[in-house]
């Protein structure tokens, strides 16, 4: 499998803006009904609609990464932290590894009140229980077969889902992590 990375070299503002990117992360797992990913629900329509979502935000912090930002989200969102991916610094030692870099370079996604740039990663996690409670802007997370959750999420982030499964399938991350597993 290729290591999809991504270094964030934009000239850092004094201040936060508006057209700051978003960033977001779709932790995943392997069961046996194949490959799941988590997702979120708003608790409130003003935080993005009813169906289910990508954990994402905007970086708050001047001096954070696009890979720092989605960690973040995906805790607060998600309640999944560094302890619940398989590596949880997503530094993986060799080319076979659990961790994608989704998109290439930002995608302009059409938010409710602007379009934005959208950095996001997929990383691998040990188990479906996430280590902390999301807080209160989620009203409740699912884990969805993949296939459902394409079904399922928000229109305009649908075809990132597509894109991890034919990543995971083209790549065998699947099988490449049962044999490190040994």
């Amino acid at each position: 499998m290729k290591l999809y990375r991504y270094i964030f070299k934009k000239d850092r503002p004094e201040k936060s803006t508006d057209t700051e990117p978003k960033c977001g992360m779709i932790p995943y797992i392997f069961t046996d009904k194949g490959l799941e990913v988590l997702l979120m629900i708003p608790s409130d329509l003003k935080f993005g609609g009813s169906e289910p979502q990508i954990a994402k935000g905007s970086r708050d912090h001047l001096r954070e990464m696009p890979s720092q930002t989605a960690d973040r989200e995906a805790e607060e969102e998600l309640g999944v932290t560094k302890d619940d991916y398989i590596n949880g610094d997503h530094i993986h030692p060799n080319k076979d590894t659990a961790f994608i870099f989704i998109t290439f370079k930002p995608v302009k996604l059409k938010g409710a009140k602007r379009e934005y740039d959208f950095y996001l990663f997929a990383d691998m996690v040990k188990s479906k229980n996430p280590t902390k409670k999301p807080h209160y802007e989620t009203g409740k997370i699912i884990w969805l077969p993949i296939n459902d959750a394409i079904n399922q999420i928000k229109a305009n982030q649908r075809h990132f889902l597509v894109e991890l499964k034919q990543r995971i399938i083209d790549d065998k991350i699947e099988e490449k992590i049962k044999q490190l597993k040994g």
